[in-house]
């Protein structure tokens, strides 16, 4: 089960990803970072980037899956 917060900023999100492994993967301050119900994410480990799908977006400050 992948658990998926999101702490809406005042130009940006910050997004941090916890796999069931509890790795954490922290996302660089993206802009408008959310496309097509996608955000680019980065892991702090590869700066590799990935893509999680964002399956809601609520206008609320925290948002959990």
């Amino acid at each position: 089960m992948l658990k998926v917060i999101i702490s809406f900023k005042l130009v940006g999100f910050y997004v941090i990803y916890r796999s069931v492994l509890n790795f954490q993967y922290r996302v660089d301050r993206v802009n408008l970072g959310i496309i097509n119900g996608y955000c680019r994410v980065s892991t702090m480990l590869d700066r590799s980037y990935s893509y999680i799908k964002l399956w809601k977006i609520l206008a609320t400050t925290d948002i959990s899956f």
